[in-house]
């Protein structure tokens, strides 16, 4: 990852999320921590807190984790966060403009694993156009899963959320 920080960053905390209803997505929060941890003592960075948002949606803002680093980073315990990749801040673009532009105006930085954070104009349309892959990526999974329950149903098996 090409970090140019305009600040020297030594203080940061992680964030991770998964989904327990979106299966196609391998990522596991151990995976994503630990991909964190090593990204931190590569750049001698100390996390002060991690995050984690296990078996919540990106496709939601409000989530336990999320609510209390965005309350946290007021507070400027940490200088800034890393972040796997930004579906896995959110599944909405919007929400993840929303959130990073929360961040910035706490003067946070956002770091994320697999891509740059958007320093100028052709990154911000980048970051723009992976984030409404993710959100069409969100979709394309709700919908096969729709199809996948009516399927079964009109092969006569029984869906219910509970087990008989």
């Amino acid at each position: 990852m090409d970090n140019q920080n305009q600040k020297e960053i030594k203080l940061v905390a992680t964030y991770a999320r998964v989904s327990t209803s979106n299966q196609e997505d391998q990522k596991t929060i151990e995976i994503q921590t630990g991909n964190l941890k090593e990204l931190a003592e590569k750049n001698g960075y100390t996390i002060i807190k991690e995050y984690k948002d296990d078996g919540w949606s990106g496709d939601i803002l409000a989530r336990p984790a999320l609510d209390e680093l965005r309350q946290d980073a007021k507070k400027k315990i940490w200088e800034a966060i890393l972040i796997y990749d930004p579906d896995r801040l959110a599944r909405r673009y919007s929400y993840q403009e929303l959130v990073m532009d929360e961040l910035r105006e706490a003067g946070i930085e956002i770091i994320f694993i697999t891509i740059p954070s958007p320093k100028n104009s052709e990154d911000k349309i980048l970051h723009g156009v992976r984030g409404l892959f993710a959100e069409y990526e969100r979709a394309k999974i709700s919908e096969r899963f729709r199809l996948g329950k009516l399927r079964k149903v009109k092969e006569g098996h029984v869906l219910t959320t509970e087990a008989p």
